[in-house]
Formats: structure tokens, C-alpha cells, sequence
């Protein structure tokens, strides 16, 4: 097995942000992806930015045999089919459904490092034990939430391309322009994204040195 023991941190993946696939009508249930779908590496699905999980669920209240009203689960999730993705449930009319991925430069995207033990242990500690358990929506306006998303895109976000100021200009991706970045943006929306790719892009590390050493 053979390292380098001066090639310092391992440069960042390219991540897109949010590519377009389509507006949802209420009856359309399938979309197209922007790219092929042998591209797809740790692809993420949004509607209104916000991450859909392919097993997802939603509550709905229903009347069973015995006339008692009860709360079942049904499914919310989506699947690939080709290069298209199939949602179970349509979205809503006006849902911008769009997706992320690993190893894409396209329109928005950011270069983050992956997420190794260091800033792994850095982030945890950001985040109070008695928090880990409350709802999202809740901890999302929590200070100590901010701080920690703040540190994450600050620490995992190496370059950025196409964000711009107001006169079309491109902002350096330095952290001065990081700080004004998040202070402009929501700093939980972007902070979690980002630790969420970091991850992805370090299990995809870990996936391949683990396959090398076998080999």
C-alpha cells in the first residue's frame, strides 16, 4: 500500500447546486434528469430545495374496517427509471423539482473537501447533545445550528462558480466572500448541504481505497 505523505489535504469534488429538471403541474410524476443517468454519483432530488429521501413517506388519515379513523404511511419517495426521475406522488403545482451531484460543474456549484475525521469531530462538538433529538424545523433557528453550518461551508467549501454580485461580477471564494455569501443566504440551508455532500463525497473515498486494498 503506498500513500503520499505530502500530497496535505486531498483537493475537493465539484458539486452542483439545484439543476433544473422541471415545475411541477399536480399530474406529472416524471421528470427529466439534466444529465445521463450513469452520471448520477450521490445524486440528491429537491422539491422547493428541499431533499427528498427515494423511500420517503408521508401521513394520511384514513377510515378502516371498523370505522376508526387511522394515520398509514404512503410512499413519497421517487425511483430512477432510464434517465428520468418517477416520484411516487406528483408535485405540487408550481414545485421546482431540480438535483444535485457529485462531480458536475454546472450553472451554481461549489468545491467541497470531503469530510474526514478532523472536521467531522469539529462539526459534532458544535452541536449540543441536548439538541440532536428535537425536531429539524425547531433546531434549524437555533444558534448553536447556525454556527455549526457556518463553520461546515467554511471550512468544506474550497471554490464556488457562478456566484455573483449585484453587477454580474463573480465573487472571490475566499472567506471574506464566504462570510458575505451566508450572511446574504440562509446559512442552515446551504451549511447543511454542504456537510451532506462533504459526506458523500468522503464515503466515495473511503469506498475506493477500500476496493484498492482489496485489489
Amino acid at each position: 500500500m503506498k500513500i503520499s505523505v505530502e500530497a496535505g489535504r486531498p483537493s475537493g469534488e465539484w458539486v452542483s447546486w439545484n439543476e433544473p429538471c422541471g415545475i411541477g403541474d399536480g399530474t406529472n410524476t416524471s421528470f427529466p434528469l439534466p444529465f445521463p443517468a450513469k452520471e448520477a454519483r450521490g445524486l440528491v432530488v429537491t422539491r422547493d430545495l428541499v431533499a427528498i429521501e427515494p423511500d420517503a413517506t408521508f401521513p394520511v388519515v384514513e377510515t378502516n374496517e371498523d370505522g376508526k379513523r387511522i394515520t398509514v404511511q404512503k410512499p413519497d419517495g421517487w425511483k430512477l427509471d432510464g434517465d428520468f426521475i418517477v416520484f411516487d406522488r406528483a408535485p405540487r403545482f408550481g414545485a421546482r423539482v431540480a438535483v444535485s451531484c457529485i462531480g458536475r460543474q454546472v450553472g451554481d456549484a461549489f468545491k467541497i473537501y470531503g469530510q474526514d475525521s478532523t472536521i467531522s469531530k469539529k462539526l459534532d462538538e458544535l452541536m449540543p447533545p441536548e439538541l440532536k433529538n428535537r425536531r429539524p424545523n425547531d433546531v434549524a433557528k437555533l444558534p448553536a445550528i447556525q454556527t455549526m453550518c457556518r463553520v461546515a461551508f467554511m471550512e468544506l467549501v474550497s471554490d464556488w462558480a457562478g456566484i455573483m454580485d449585484q453587477d454580474g461580477n463573480p465573487v472571490p471564494c475566499d472567506d471574506a466572500g464566504k462570510k458575505r455569501f451566508l450572511d446574504l443566504t440562509d446559512v442552515v440551508t446551504f451549511g447543511l448541504f454542504v456537510m451532506d455532500r462533504s459526506r458523500a463525497i468522503q464515503r466515495e473515498r473511503v469506498a475506493g481505497f477500500e476496493k484498492s486494498v482489496e485489489d
